[in-house]
């Protein structure tokens, strides 16, 4: 005897609420996605990305001048340098290492900053490296042996987006303990951001996706210093 199959068991259940629940959400979807509302939102993402507080993001590092590597313990070195028929000497000297890097998506002619080392330690010499001869910078104060400081301002200029300084302090300080980190401030409305060279990469790449600029240089730059 031929079978037949019950149609009534292989149909599909209709159920018009909940259809017409779905059908409600496609169409505000497809209204949102026609009507422009997520391009409104990613506009006000990145204008949001670009109006923020500018980060300038920097590397610190603290090194003993002598650290016992060269073949006599670090407590017998000491620094002795002539200046004027008066000779300065120095223990306890080390070089506070300072990158700066503007890591937002602003142009800067200048920009002015300082630093400020704890106390009992004061700068003895300092030096500045820019990223070329376009580019300039200038103590408030020159740190010597004659003229120590605790404090120490100067300006770069200019401080585009993706320029990178660099800043060494030669510091000695009283006592045996350890040399504290220093302060880092400056007037313009900017926030300082203590970063290791791959989280300086990640921001210069976002900058260079919201519409900032990023060279070469400074790519090279993060990268060295991450895998040296």
């Amino acid at each position: 005897m031929m079978q037949t199959m019950d149609l009534r068991r292989v149909r599909p259940s209709f159920n018009g609420r909940e259809f017409l629940a779905e059908f409600h959400w496609m169409t505000v979807i497809i209204s949102l996605l026609s009507g422009g509302a997520v391009g409104s939102i990613i506009t006000a993402a990145v204008g949001s990305w670009r109006n923020r507080v500018q980060p300038v993001s920097y590397l610190l590092e603290i090194k003993p001048i002598f650290d016992g590597n060269v073949g006599f313990p670090d407590s017998s070195a000491e620094l002795s340098i002539p200046i004027d028929g008066e000779v300065f000497s120095f223990k306890n000297l080390h070089v506070v290492d300072i990158q700066i890097s503007n890591t937002g998506n602003n142009d800067r002619s200048s920009f002015s900053w300082g630093i400020t080392l704890p106390s009992g330690c004061q700068a003895v010499s300092g030096s500045i490296e820019t990223p070329d001869r376009h580019h300039t910078s200038n103590w408030v104060s020159l740190p010597s042996p004659l003229n120590a400081l605790q404090e120490v301002d100067l300006s770069l200029s200019p401080f585009n987006r993706g320029d990178g300084y660099r800043v060494k302090l030669y510091v000695t300080f009283e006592g045996d303990h350890a040399v504290e980190d220093p302060i880092i401030g400056t007037a313009e409305p900017v926030r300082f951001i203590r970063a290791n060279n791959r989280e300086i990469l990640l921001e210069l790449m976002a900058s260079a996706a919201y519409g900032g600029r990023i060279t070469l240089e400074a790519i090279m730059s993060s990268l060295r210093t991450m895998f040296r």
